[in-house]
């Protein structure tokens, strides 16, 4: 259980990078 917070918090920071590219895609867009 001590791999799931470093995991979550890196997921967190992906789908945060994700979905501010997706933003950007759409303002350019």
């Amino acid at each position: 259980m001590e791999v799931s917070g470093p995991l979550l918090t890196e997921a967190a920071k992906i789908y945060k990078v994700l979905s501010n590219v997706n933003r950007i895609k759409i303002l350019i867009f």
